[in-house]
C-alpha cells in the first residue's frame, strides 16, 4: 500500500498492520482449529489475507 504525501507515517501503518497480524494470530490461538471452518470465521479471512 502506498501512503499519500502528508496523510499518516510509515510508523503509524506498521504499527496498524503488526496490531491487525497480532490480533488475527491471537483470536486463531484461542479458537483452534473450529476457526478455520465457515466463511464467516476468522479462518478463512487470515488465510486469504497472509
Amino acid at each position: 500500500m502506498k501512503l499519500k504525501p502528508g496523510i499518516g507515517s510509515a510508523r503509524e501503518a506498521l504499527n496498524s498492520t503488526h496490531s491487525f497480524f497480532e490480533t488475527t494470530r491471537s483470536v486463531l490461538r484461542e479458537d483452534g482449529p473450529c476457526a478455520a471452518y465457515g466463511p464467516e470465521l476468522v479462518g478463512p479471512v487470515a488465510i486469504l489475507i497472509f
